[in-house]
């Protein structure tokens, strides 16, 4: 079964080491002090063996698993681990003579990594992940690396390819029934969703804890299954009651509750309605049928009308300034005449043919793009002079000012969640920061900074990813009150709007922001402030960059 999806050859490259990229050998094959500690634990291991158990070590972050010949790692690894554990690269050659050692070094590092073999459950685990992405992908090959990502997402060694391969296949039977069975109704949707159960129950119990529904008369059934929704979850009873309103449910959906309640799955049963009551809520909450009581975005509707004791003072002027009749009958007159009026222009226009609305040779209507709109000369030299009145703003200096008010860059901690901060952290966040926001490039960041790219590298891959290599989630990272007024701040980094020209090697300077004077050696956020006297320091530059981060 798996030869249908990859030849021999593809096969025994799966098993082994693949190409590696600068990226991911300074991701993965950096150790830290504790990886060293654990290599090296001082009993007596030779340089073969503390060299093979690295390589063990960063290699099963890296591929998921960890390929029985060693030897056969990329020689840039293993000379950068080498490097690193101060011995010499040739050793890896005499290294794992032994099977038993081989395996032994394996378990070892996945116990120190947190990872787990593929038991029962984890191949359950899998199989619901492929079944999922088989419901929305058919390619066998995206569906495998797709596979591969999710266990080493989940810490799980992966197992050999003709097992995931075979996994695989399984899931697309499995989605091909499915998709037949799901098309006599409304497409699947709801039984889609049906897949994503298990996730939905991780919060919507707590949200509907604690938050209190109200609504009108039309979202009365809605709200009477919100409540006892809210009390199934909270007395822990699987079977809805036999009183549970259903009249809410779009008709397209009833064939489901239909179907889960002949065939007298309680389980069935209960997914479905309960789907529908969060779907239901949904959507009140979006029509505003449901509202929140103390709620802005989700207030209720009516707290936005004028009164009638409210109005009434205000309805003369306020119809004196629009325009429009306060007596309902003669308003409605008005706007029947004006559209008949509009309607007989656009009968003139379709008829001649070559207007911006006209009918083609189908019976189509075709509208035509409208026109770009000029930007008057005025507004241009006006946009001109507020520019010119801006100050001069190292882009460095936000960053530096921002930390010390706020501690922001405190909230940057390291992935495993384990690891010593040094005094230059702060340093290389704000120039990862930097060159991510400006979209530089750690590369010509490591040009104009003086940072090496392999430090920079390092410290955006462990402090500024955007996922988590535990979870593969986002990590989020929540600052204190006082640096950000939404609490919960999904980015890894923040945002610089970039207005500054893109700086050459030498430019970017790191010590700046701290309330002295602008130092002639930074980029502006302002290019079009960046006179000759300006430039006059570019020869300054290079040299006074290096010291002042030494300094810092």
């Amino acid at each position: 079964m798996a030869t249908r999806v990859f030849a021999d050859e593809e096969l025994e490259r799966l098993r082994g080491f693949s190409e590696i990229s600068r990226e991911e050998l300074f991701r993965y094959f950096t150790l830290t002090p504790a990886d060293l500690a654990f290599v090296d634990p001082g009993r007596g291991r030779g340089p073969a063996d503390r060299l093979g158990l690295a390589v063990a070590l960063c290699t099963l972050p890296w591929l998921g698993f960890v390929p029985d010949r060693l030897t056969a790692a990329p020689p840039v690894a293993v000379a950068r681990l080498a490097e690193q554990l101060r011995v010499d690269r040739v050793e890896i050659g005499s290294y794992g003579r032994r099977a038993k050692t081989r395996t032994e070094h394996a378990r070892l590092a996945a116990q120190y990594l947190g990872w787990r073999p593929a038991g029962p459950l984890e191949s359950k685990e899998l199989d619901e992940f492929l079944l999922a992405r088989a419901m929305e992908h058919d390619s066998p090959t995206l569906l495998f690396r797709l596979g591969c990502e999710y266990l080493i997402s989940a810490r799980v060694i992966r197992p050999g390819p003709v097992t995931v391969v075979e996994r695989v296949a399984h899931a697309r039977h499995q989605a091909q029934t499915e998709t037949y069975d799901r098309l006599a109704r409304d497409h699947g949707h709801l039984a889609a969703l049906d897949l994503s159960y298990n996730y939905l129950r991780q919060f919507t119990p707590a949200v509907l804890s604690a938050v209190r529904f109200a609504g009108g008369t039309a979202a009365t059934e809605l709200l009477i299954a919100v409540d006892m929704l809210r009390e199934l979850n909270a007395t822990g009873r699987r079977k809805v009651f036999d009183e549970a309103p259903a009249g809410f449910v779009p008709t397209k959906w009833h064939g489901y509750l239909d179907e889960a309640r002949k065939s007298g799955s309680v389980t069935a049963y209960r997914h479905y309605w309960e789907l529908c009551v969060l779907l239901g809520l949904r959507d009140g909450l979006r029509s505003g049928d449901v509202y929140v009581p103390g709620s802005r975005r989700y207030a209720d509707p009516a707290a936005y009308l004028l009164t009638t004791n409210q109005w009434a003072p205000q309805r003369a002027e306020f119809c004196r300034l629009v325009g429009k009749p306060a007596d309902p009958g003669e308003a409605l007159a008005a706007v029947t005449d004006e559209l008949h009026e509009a309607v007989g222009e656009l009968e003139d226009v379709l008829s001649g043919g070559d207007g911006p609305v006209r009918v083609d040779e189908t019976g189509d209507l075709v509208i035509s793009p409208l026109t770009a709109e000029d930007v008057p000369d005025e507004a241009k030299s006006l946009k001109a002079e507020l520019t010119e009145m801006l100050p001069f703003a190292p882009i460095v200096s936000p960053l530096i000012e921002l930390d010390k008010r706020t501690g922001y860059l405190d909230c940057f901690t390291h992935a495993s969640g384990k690891h010593t901060r040094t005094p230059e952290l702060k340093r290389n966040l704000i120039a990862v920061l930097l060159a991510h926001s400006t979209n530089l490039g750690l590369t010509r960041m490591a040009e104009a900074c003086g940072i090496s790219y392999d430090i920079l590298a390092w410290t955006s891959e462990w402090y500024v990813r955007d996922r988590d290599p535990a979870r593969g989630e986002p990590r989020d990272h929540r600052l204190p009150p006082a640096a950000s007024a939404d609490h919960g701040i999904r980015r890894r980094y923040v945002v610089v709007e970039r207005r500054a020209a893109v700086p050459s090697p030498g430019q970017v300077d790191l010590g700046a922001g701290d309330g002295h004077p602008r130092r002639p050696g930074a980029v502006d956020l302002h290019p079009c402030h960046r006179s000759a006297r300006h430039l006059r320091h570019e020869d300054h530059r290079r040299h006074q960059t290096r010291s002042a981060l030494r300094a810092r």
